[in-house]
């Protein structure tokens, strides 16, 4: 397993090596992270993920009762094939009523235009101040230079794009060898105030190149999360935005009946947490 450590000043090189190395190379999934002026020190503060193979999400989302327009929309998309994901930072586009609905399918549309894809194919997810209009100008801006520069190199600018009040990225890379071939596990999160059980300001994402039947995956990334992310406390706050998403290539047949499926959750289950509990607890 490739893990990032706490420090904060030691885990960008740490990244970097790794990454130069090929240590988190995941076939067929792009990377990319720019900033768009939506913070105004300069950060990093919009994200994209772009997949050449279609992919399939198994997604936990918030459990506040005043859900982010991000939330909403990407919880609809849930149910869809996925081609891409954008998450910006700085503004959670939350508490805006119908101007947050709109906000966030204006930046879809923006993405699917670029990229040629369906909206619903767009997962959308956003984090940072709560109450204020976001910006969709400056990211639509953005997508163009992001859909460019993406690639299978770029995850370390998308963890910077994705953070708050992180002082240092979170990424965690384990390599998996499931009947004879070798797979790619990597999960990127932000997150460091506002969390108790049932995640609170926090985006997690995790990628693999193993595919999975969906119906597998949705059982079996739920008790992850149960026994991970809704496990922890750090202020007792909640939010409007949380999201945890499990994006694996979309298994198009059964290899086996649904009578093993306990066999195969454990099995998976177990690879799914070890890099959970490493790399985010």
């Amino acid at each position: 397993m490739s893990y990032v450590p706490v420090e904060a000043g030691k885990s960008t090189k740490i990244v970097m090596e790794k990454i130069n190395k090929g240590e988190m190379y995941i076939k067929n999934f792009l990377f990319s992270g720019k900033s768009c002026g939506l913070k105004k020190n300069a950060d990093l503060d919009v994200g994209l993920m772009i997949s050449e193979m279609p992919l399939r999400v198994s997604a936990v989302f918030t459990k506040n009762k005043i859900k982010a327009a991000p939330v909403i929309i990407s919880k609809s998309h849930s149910k869809n094939i996925i081609k891409a994901l954008i998450v910006n930072s700085g503004n959670a586009n939350a508490c805006n009523g119908k101007y947050g609905i709109d906000d966030a399918n204006k930046i879809i549309l923006a993405v699917s235009k670029e990229l040629g894809v369906a909206k619903s194919s767009i997962f959308v997810c956003s984090t940072g101040v709560i109450g204020e209009r976001l910006n969709v100008s400056l990211v639509e801006s953005a997508i163009p230079g992001l859909i460019k520069s993406a690639n299978s190199h770029g995850m370390l600018d998308f963890a910077k794009s994705i953070m708050t009040t992180d002082t240092f990225t979170k990424i965690v890379s384990k390599d998996v060898l499931f009947n004879n071939l070798k797979y790619k596990i990597i999960g990127i999160a932000k997150g460091s105030g506002m969390i108790m059980p049932d995640m609170a300001t926090m985006l997690a994402f995790v990628f693999t190149d193993i595919p999975l039947e969906k119906e597998l995956a949705d059982a079996m990334f739920k008790e992850c999360v149960e026994t991970s992310f809704n496990s922890i406390t750090v202020d007792g706050d909640t939010s409007t935005n949380d999201t945890a998403a499990f994006f694996y290539w979309h298994r198009l047949y059964r290899i086996c009946h649904y009578r093993h499926l306990h066999f195969r959750n454990l099995r998976y289950r177990r690879i799914l947490l070890s890099g959970y509990k490493a790399g985010f607890s």
